[in-house]
């Protein structure tokens, strides 16, 4: 488990340590390095997006909205232009008298190659708070894989639209309705091409084998 104290080591950090296990360019990188640093305290999904790791904390119920539940190496997501998706990721590494003590990557203003990896230390009227939908605690350990439910045509959810924003992420053509949360013919064949691709039976159904390969 990486411990508070080795998050720090990261500080000033730039995304090349972070991003090589996902294609190794300079993208928004947030959730790249939160991924690294954190997925063997918690059971996560290997992707970019902050929405698609956001939706997927919400369907193995690790998922939490009151700020006054916050605690150290909570993962948690900012919506900043209020779209509903998240647009970036951090986690806390204190609390102390109202005060929050965050690390985060691909912060601030500049372009993604020239950002670093940051501490930052606010209350809560920065926006890091006032536009936080949401947190995850990073210590609570579940085997999300075998609980996931099998998705397959006709399904809508929110785990739907994650597993569009997966399957978008790897490279494979989900059409003209894109990401919408519902699960119709361009996501079966999605899913029936990447199942083929790694030697699953392509019945186009999300089920553990297929969640177990989407998720490394």
């Amino acid at each position: 488990m990486m411990r508070i104290n080795e998050l720090y080591k990261t500080v000033n950090t730039d995304y090349k340590p972070y991003t090589k296990d996902f294609g190794g360019g300079c993208y928004n990188w947030c959730m790249c390095y939160v991924y690294t640093t954190m997925h063997d305290a918690c059971t996560m999904i290997k992707t970019a997006s902050c929405t698609a790791q956001m939706n997927y904390f919400k369907t193995i119920k690790n998922w939490r909205t009151d700020i006054n539940e916050l605690r150290p190496l909570s993962i948690c997501f900012v919506d900043w232009d209020n779209s509903g998706d998240a647009d970036h990721v951090f986690i806390l590494l204190s609390i102390t008298n109202g005060i929050y003590t965050i690390i985060d990557g691909n912060s601030g203003e500049q372009t993604p190659d020239k950002t670093t990896v940051k501490i930052h230390t606010v209350n809560a009227t920065s926006d890091y708070l006032r536009k936080l939908v949401g947190f995850a605690y990073a210590d609570k350990i579940t085997e999300s894989n075998k609980k996931l439910p099998t998705l397959q045509i006709g399904c809508e959810s929110a785990l739907v639209k994650a597993l569009q924003i997966i399957l978008t992420y790897k490279g494979y053509d989900l059409g003209t309705c894109g990401c919408d949360g519902d699960f119709g013919i361009k996501t079966k064949t999605a899913v029936q091409q990447f199942q083929a691709d790694h030697k699953i039976e392509t019945d186009g159904i999300v089920g553990p084998n297929t969640w177990r390969c989407l998720c490394e």
